[in-house]
């Protein structure tokens, strides 16, 4: 018959020549490559979001951890700021954050008999699993998509002859 590279089986279903075969494979690869893509950037913002999260509650015990202590019948014991950095170390569970406590006069009270205990912790987001891998592919290249340093911060106000 003709020189055509279809083929008939019948008046409706066209045979395509072998050099077709294997072209559904090689686009569900590349649609495959696409989504694991996107799956990747999506649990790795939300891994974003809970290291957040737990850097707030981190800071938050930290600072309560002080309150506590200062607020204890054994009001001879003073209160360490660094003992917040302790436990908000213990909070923050395997993120290995770095924490800062600060001791300073409190802006609201002009008295001076208060001062207010800040503890700030802090991560490199780099050390998240899928964040390293984001960055290799170009995804989280700290142009802002993905930030390279967590922060939270947590103040609470004490007696200013309980802190040390």
């Amino acid at each position: 018959m003709g020189g055509s590279d279809v083929a008939t089986l019948g008046p409706y279903r066209p045979v395509h020549a072998p050099r077709q075969r294997g072209a559904a494979a090689i686009e569900l690869s590349l649609a495959m490559c696409v989504s694991m893509l996107v799956l990747a950037a999506v649990v790795g913002y939300g891994m974003v979001f809970w290291a957040q999260q737990r850097l707030s509650y981190a800071a938050g015990e930290g600072a309560r951890a002080v309150l506590d202590a200062s607020a204890r019948a054994d009001a001879q014991a003073p209160v360490s700021a660094a003992d917040a950095c302790a436990v908000a170390r213990r909070a923050a569970g395997w993120l290995s954050v770095d924490c800062v406590p600060a001791v300073r006069a409190c802006a609201w009270d002009p008295t001076g008999q208060t001062e207010c205990v800040s503890v700030s912790v802090s991560y490199e987001t780099a050390g998240l699993p899928l964040v390293g891998i984001l960055r290799l592919l170009g995804v989280a290249d700290g142009t802002g998509w993905m930030p390279a340093r967590l922060a939270a911060q947590a103040t609470v106000q004490v007696e200013a002859e309980r802190v040390q």
